[in-house]
C-alpha cells in the first residue's frame, strides 16, 4: 500500500461533504492510478462529491463523470455525465 494511501480513511472519518484530489495519480504507475482512480469512484459512491484535477485524459474518458475543462483560468467546456460538451 502507498503512503498515501493510508491518508484516505483518516480523511474519511469525519464523512466530509467533498474531497479534492489533486492530481492524485501523479507519479504512480499506471496499474495504482486505476487503482486510485477506482477508489476515489467508490468514496463518491457513498455520496461524497469527488473533485479530481488530472491532466490524464485517458482516466477522464474511461470514468467520466462531469467533466469541466478550463483554460488559462476560465472554463471552457462542462460536460455532464454521459452527455455531449456544453461548450461555455
Amino acid at each position: 500500500m502507498s503512503s498515501s494511501a493510508w491518508l484516505w480513511p483518516r480523511a474519511l472519518a469525519h464523512a466530509p461533504k467533498l474531497v479534492i484530489a489533486d492530481e492524485p495519480t501523479g507519479n504512480i504507475d499506471p496499474e495504482m492510478s486505476l487503482e486510485m482512480m477506482e477508489l476515489l469512484e467508490r468514496v463518491s459512491e457513498m455520496g461524497i462529491t469527488v473533485l479530481v484535477v488530472t491532466h490524464e485524459h485517458e482516466l477522464v474518458h474511461r470514468f467520466h463523470q462531469r467533466v469541466v475543462t478550463l483554460k488559462e483560468g476560465r472554463i471552457i467546456s462542462d460536460v455532464p455525465a454521459d452527455k455531449k460538451e456544453v461548450l461555455v
